[in-house]
């Protein structure tokens, strides 16, 4: 019996430790990468429009990716498409997006 749970505490967290994605991006860097935590390998590029820099990126519970940009904040599925591209104001430069999980009233 220990055995058996030794044997499945060890599966576990050896699918847990292969799970680990680090989303990646930063000024001067034209792509976004999704990058193995474990092996360091890179498992997706996305390009960055020329003129755009990202300042901030994030994986949704969907899997898709949110990230800002200079110029707005896009959130894009792992196939590039786009689903939502929001703009910033006129001569404002967008630092950061996020999901808000919570409801919010106003």
């Amino acid at each position: 019996m220990k055995t058996q749970l030794t044997l499945i505490l060890f599966l576990f967290i050896s699918m847990t430790l292969s799970a680990q994605k680090i989303a990646v991006a930063g000024s001067g860097n034209p792509f976004i990468h999704i990058i193995d935590k474990n092996t360091g390998q890179v498992e997706w590029i996305h390009p960055l429009n020329e003129g755009e820099e990202c300042n901030s990126v994030a994986i949704t519970r969907e899997g898709h990716i949110l990230y800002s940009y200079s110029k707005g904040a896009r959130l894009i599925t792992r196939d590039h498409a786009i689903i939502w591209d929001i703009k910033g104001g006129e001569g404002s430069e967008v630092q950061s997006a996020s999901i808000l999980e919570m409801k919010i009233t106003c």
